[in-house]
């Protein structure tokens, strides 16, 4: 077991806070699904740690990213105007605005935390997670054990014929059952390598950061969701060149953010009828598939280009196709968007226009700049977290998932976290930064 390098408070209150906290890493890793509730035990959590309320002027002026946030899920509220279902729309901009806000509380509120019972839930959090990581891997390794023993032992609990199929020890379970897992443990993975460095001492530090890591790659590796470790390989990259070129790395995920967001639309467009990309044999048959779905959303972009066709309108509408679509021509996927566009910043422009997508391009910018300001030592968790999340809402799920948006949200709880108790730590374990090391804001 690594030594901490600081002392656990033994209080009941720490003793408390530190089981609930393993207990919603444990629930976020496990059952992804829940993880607006566990937002909300960690934001409780981040409130309980702290000594006094947040100072009035912590709230009155939120930091860019969070005032841009926020103007994009008004916008998305305001889009039930036009939208195919104005109650799902209404419903996934209150959802947006209501996690913004609890991640800002949380935030606005850690300066003032009580840091030995921040420091004894950051050890509750690191230990749960590296052991949840753990499990997962080694349901991956038995062909899902546990859940096979759970699914015949509750067969209420069993999900549907799609994940799941037979009966007694036929159980067939599909490899994807835990790719939502696997996205939240990648989400959170920056943050909680940032409080390895924070709570373990110097020493040991670089042993329990690699083999967090390891236990990581191979979890991903041994799932079925690529992406994760696509997010996991780019994040990889940037906090590498980040650690030694803090500008050049940030100037990369700038510049993926605005091709990401500006560009998508031609890209996706360009993939299918250019590079022919939807019949590629050499590509997975899920990333054929995405292009022709990206295909589609750009193409029917345009029918709406300045206000989208209204917040969580995509899968309304395609609803209303029913089953009986065509295929495009040259391959055997559907000519349709599917439920959403498997890629946050092309369905943005689609169901939001121009006005949200230049929303969100803004949103990257700032939290780039806001990143550039943070200490020298955590600028490439930060920017590799970053990147994570560009990279996984880039070729996953939708936008408006309730657990997907708030998986982002609890990435930047965590991160939170993670940074106050750096900020926190020893002063004499902190290496001095020239002026021109500096990173730029």
């Amino acid at each position: 077991m690594p030594t901490f390098s600081a002392n656990a408070t033994s209080d009941r209150s720490a003793a408390i806070s530190g089981g609930v906290a393993a207990v919603a890493i444990g629930c976020l890793l496990i059952f992804p699904r829940a993880s607006p509730a566990v937002l909300v035990v960690l934001a409780a959590l981040g409130v309980m740690a702290i000594r006094r309320s947040p100072g009035i002027e912590n709230l009155r002026m939120p930091p860019l990213p969070v005032v841009l946030i926020l103007a994009l899920g008004l916008w998305a509220t305001l889009s039930a105007a036009w939208a195919s279902d104005r109650n799902e729309a209404i419903a996934k901009g209150a959802s947006l605005l209501g996690l913004t806000a609890a991640v800002w509380w949380t935030q606005a509120g850690l300066p003032s935390s009580n840091t030995g019972l921040l420091r004894h839930i950051g050890v509750m959090l690191l230990v749960a997670f590296g052991a949840c990581l753990a499990f997962l891997a080694l349901e991956e390794l038995t062909g899902h054990a546990f859940k096979r023993f759970v699914f015949q032992t509750l067969p209420f609990t069993r999900p549907s014929a799609r994940h799941v199929a037979g009966t007694g020890d036929g159980l067939n379970i599909a490899g994807y059952i835990t790719n939502r897992n696997m996205a939240v443990a990648m989400l959170a993975l920056w943050p909680m390598l940032l409080m390895v460095r924070s709570l373990v001492e110097p020493r040991r530090r670089v042993m329990v950061a690699t083999a967090l890591v390891l236990l990581a790659v191979a979890t991903f590796a041994v799932s079925a969701h690529e992406t994760s470790s696509i997010a996991l390989a780019a994040s990889a990259l940037v906090f590498a060149i980040a650690v030694r070129w803090p500008k050049i790395a940030l100037g990369l995920v700038a510049a993926g953010w605005l091709v990401a967001t500006l560009l998508v639309v031609p890209m996706a467009t360009w993939a299918a009828k250019s590079a022919k990309l939807d019949s590629a044999t050499w590509l997975p048959n899920s990333a054929r598939h995405r292009i022709v779905l990206w295909e589609y959303t750009a193409q029917h972009y345009w029918q709406h280009p300045i206000a989208g066709i209204g917040a969580a309108s995509t899968r309304v509408l395609d609803n209303r196709r029913g089953v009986n679509v065509e295929v495009k021509p040259g391959t055997h996927y559907q000519w349709r968007s599917g439920t959403h566009a498997h890629n946050i910043f092309l369905q943005t422009w689609y169901e939001l226009g121009a006005v949200g997508a230049l929303l969100l391009c803004a949103i990257g910018l700032a939290l780039v700049s806001a990143i550039a300001k943070l200490p020298r030592d955590v600028v490439p968790y930060a920017a590799a977290a970053m990147t994570a999340g560009a990279a996984m809402g880039g070729t996953s799920w939708g936008m408006w998932q309730a657990w997907f948006m708030a998986g982002f949200a609890i990435s930047a709880v965590l991160l939170g976290f993670a940074m106050q108790l750096e900020a926190s730590g020893d002063p004499s374990d902190r290496r001095e930064i020239s002026p021109d090391q500096a990173p730029s804001s």
